[in-house]
């Protein structure tokens, strides 16, 4: 989970190595277009954010967005940091290793990241996996 903290620092601007950036830099890639959706320029707002793949990833995530108390507001912060991790391996999957983008998997991924992430970092313990599958913590928090 190292890389993951390492990851929500370096996504302030120009110190990921997205294809803009890299550009930027003169190191050329041969495009700088979205590797993920080839509409748009690969910069970090595009890639965490108005990507369609992001944009499904968010709008997936919205389920847990209900509650509020501090403990609450952790765990948000801590799916959406898991939520960008596996955006960015997911993004490099495709540019280094050719692997398609399948959403169902990375939401999958979510979860199980953060389950484990919350389980082994947090006092929230308690919470099962059937519990967290169906949204269902706020009573925890």
């Amino acid at each position: 989970m190292q890389d993951l903290r390492i990851l929500a620092w370096r996504i302030s601007p120009e110190r990921l190595p997205t294809l803009v950036v890299l550009a930027r830099r003169n190191i050329w890639t041969g495009q700088v277009l979205c590797r993920i959706c080839g509409q748009h320029e690969e910069d970090e707002d595009h890639l965490f954010v108005s990507c369609e793949v992001a944009q499904h990833m968010w709008n997936f995530l919205k389920t847990y967005w209900i509650g509020g108390s501090r403990k609450w507001r952790k765990l948000i912060y801590a799916v959406m940091q898991v939520t960008l991790w596996v955006l960015w391996r997911s993004r490099n999957d495709l540019v280094f290793n050719d692997k398609q983008i399948i959403l169902d998997r990375m939401m999958n991924e979510v979860k199980q990241m953060g389950f484990l992430w919350i389980g082994s970092r947090s006092t929230l313990k308690e919470i099962t996996w059937e519990e967290w599958c169906n949204f269902d913590v706020s009573s925890k928090c």
